[in-house]
């Protein structure tokens, strides 16, 4: 009786710590910049808007890290070219590659969400219930300013994505020398 009152003990504390990492784990997912996704409001068109603004928004802040990523290899290649890994350069070229894909497709979810974005900010002004209405137009607050947020950043991505691609080209180029 009592080792099964420790093994109930014990499997409570190993469930409770396994959520407390569950929980980290997710919040880590999603941490871009100062933003972080609001909950939910109820509503299918508000929380579809506030969930996609906060998907580009975050998509932008991926493809910001991984661009972070290429720039600090390219670098410390630079810094010393005789040392240069050119499995990682193709590597670091073909993730600038994948950026320059990405960036168009993210930019005209931007435009199409930003379209959205004023009758879904007076909407939330005459959301019902009531009650709810001052979390509607936080949520849609924070979603348009995720999308500046977004469209910014990716406007500086585009052009540091370029001058990083130049700049891996030209150290690739010094392989084909050697």
């Amino acid at each position: 009786m009592k080792t099964r009152k420790i093994l109930q003990c014990v499997f409570v504390a190993l469930l409770s710590i396994s959520f407390l990492f569950a929980g980290n784990v997710n919040a880590q997912d999603e941490k871009y910049g100062d933003l972080e996704r609001p909950a939910n409001v109820g509503d299918s068109d508000f929380d579809n808007f506030k969930n996609s603004s906060f998907d580009v928004y975050y998509n932008v802040g991926k493809l910001d890290v991984n661009l972070k990523k290429v720039e600090t290899n390219l670098i410390s290649y630079k810094e010393n070219p005789d040392n240069i890994d050119f499995a990682s350069l193709r590597a670091d070229i073909k993730s600038l590659n994948e950026i320059n894909a990405a960036i168009p497709k993210l930019q005209s979810e931007v435009t199409s969400l930003k379209g959205k974005s004023e009758s879904m900010v007076k909407g939330a002004k005459d959301f019902k219930p009531k009650l709810k209405a001052p979390k509607a137009i936080k949520n849609t607050n924070q979603s348009v300013t995720a999308l500046d947020k977004a469209n910014d950043r990716m406007k500086t991505l585009v052009e540091d994505q370029k001058a990083a691609l130049m700049t891996a080209k030209e150290l690739l180029g010094e392989e084909e020398e050697e």
